[in-house]
């Protein structure tokens, strides 16, 4: 079994993860480096054994990890789109959390970098779950 760890302060961040080549399939046609957002209090700190760490960052060193080519799990928020911002943006007490642990104005500068390369991580995000589905075959 794998283990987590909460964070001593929160992760609120914006940065790249390494995703060196790698012939796991949830990884193909992936560069080496991709923008993400993660915002967590806890992070996986050991793989389970049998998995694969496909991604990291100096943030947090598992990033993107696979338990063969029918399971992918990511530490940053995969799903992360302009939906997901307003979501958060909508959920009562989120920015002064956020605020709180970065500080005051963190939340627009966040936003701002965020919309900026939603681009980018769209098309991560898309690639790993296309991938997903295509190892998976759940969808002919």
């Amino acid at each position: 079994m794998g283990r987590s760890a909460f964070r001593t302060s929160a992760s609120t961040e914006f940065f790249n993860i390494d995703i060196p080549h790698n012939p796991n399939p949830l990884v193909a046609g992936l560069s080496e480096r991709h923008k993400v957002v993660q915002w967590h209090m806890a992070e996986v700190s050991d793989a389970p054994p049998g998995a694969q760490i496909l991604g990291s960052s100096e943030v947090s060193p598992i990033q993107v990890l696979a338990v063969g080519e029918h399971a992918l799990s990511t530490q940053f928020h995969s799903e992360c789109g302009a939906q997901s911002l307003m979501a958060w943006t909508q959920t009562p007490g989120y920015i002064d959390l956020f605020e709180a642990h970065k500080g005051k104005g963190s939340y627009e500068k966040f936003l701002r970098q965020a919309y900026s390369a939603m681009s980018e991580i769209n098309t991560t995000s898309e690639r790993l779950y296309d991938n997903l589905v295509s190892a998976t075959k759940l969808v002919a």
